[in-house]
């Protein structure tokens, strides 16, 4: 929502230029409802750009409504005997302290429950909620950043599949129509081939199952194993010893790099090798 500053500082100078009459009778009037009566109480635009802020502020309906819940808050927090501990703190008063913000008497104790159909590795969010739990994290903010690592991750994943989609749009009716009626076999030599050799589980993680060269590439080591065309590079004793030197090559990784597409295909072709 567009806030009408310029407009409301022109209504307040009127008020106050006043002091008397109808113009002062009404200046406890509360504000236009679609306009936030914080627009004009002299805060900076980068505090109100917060979020947070703002939604403080949205909680109170005039500046005496936050006045009086600030004053509020504070009156609590000194009748509860709340200080941030300092540097000589031991470990039990910043225990002490962190329970009164909220954060649960164990790292295993957060509320926050998985949703449904989200998947995540268990060790990895034991590990993160237990170094939440060591910064004092409490348990509605421990909760509010695993939401916002679930709407990111499936945010990533979302954009993840539709760029997937697309491939699949795009690589099909090509091979479709270079393969003509031998699609289908030819698509299921090269699924098997990276079954076979281990790797289709990393083509997928690396996104490029789908991708027009990749397919056609696992299609040629299908047919040279098959026609038992592959053998060692020369300059090694073994095909083993050439594997690990490929996956070394930085070739191996960067798929920018010119020579990504020839290693990868090596790759591959002695990861048949070894398994056999």
């Amino acid at each position: 929502m567009k806030l009408k500053n310029s407009v409301l500082r022109e209504e307040a100078g009127d008020v106050a230029d006043s002091g008397t009459g109808d113009n002062a009778a009404n200046a406890d009037t509360p504000p236009d409802e679609e306009t936030p009566w914080y627009s004009n109480a002299g805060f900076s635009e980068e505090t109100l750009a917060d979020d947070g802020v703002k939604g403080l502020l949205g909680k109170y309906k005039t500046p005496d409504d936050f006045a009086k819940g600030a004053a509020n808050l504070s009156k609590k927090v000194g009748e509860k005997g709340l200080s941030i501990p300092g540097e000589d703190a031991t470990d039990e008063e910043r225990a002490e302290f962190y329970t009164k913000l909220g954060r649960p008497e164990s790292p295993d104790k957060y509320s926050w429950e998985m949703p449904e159909g989200f998947e995540m590795d268990q060790e990895w969010y034991a590990e993160k909620s237990k170094e939440m739990f060591d910064k004092g994290i409490s348990d509605d903010a421990h909760s509010l950043i695993m939401d916002l690592y679930r709407q990111d991750r499936e945010r990533i994943n979302e954009l993840a599949q539709n760029h997937q989609d697309e491939l699949v749009a795009k690589t099909e009716p090509a091979l479709r129509e270079e393969w003509k009626e031998d699609y289908d076999a030819n698509m299921k030599q090269s699924m098997e081939v990276a079954e076979r050799f281990g790797v289709k589980e990393l083509l997928k993680d690396y996104g490029i199952i789908n991708e027009l060269p990749v397919i056609k590439m696992l299609h040629e080591v299908a047919l040279s194993t098959t026609e038992g065309k592959v053998e060692p590079s020369s300059g090694f004793t073994s095909s083993k010893e050439e594997l690990a030197s490929l996956k070394n090559d930085p070739a191996y990784m960067d798929r920018t790099h010119p020579n990504h597409k020839n290693v990868l295909k090596r790759v591959v072709e002695l990861s048949g090798i070894s398994a056999s």
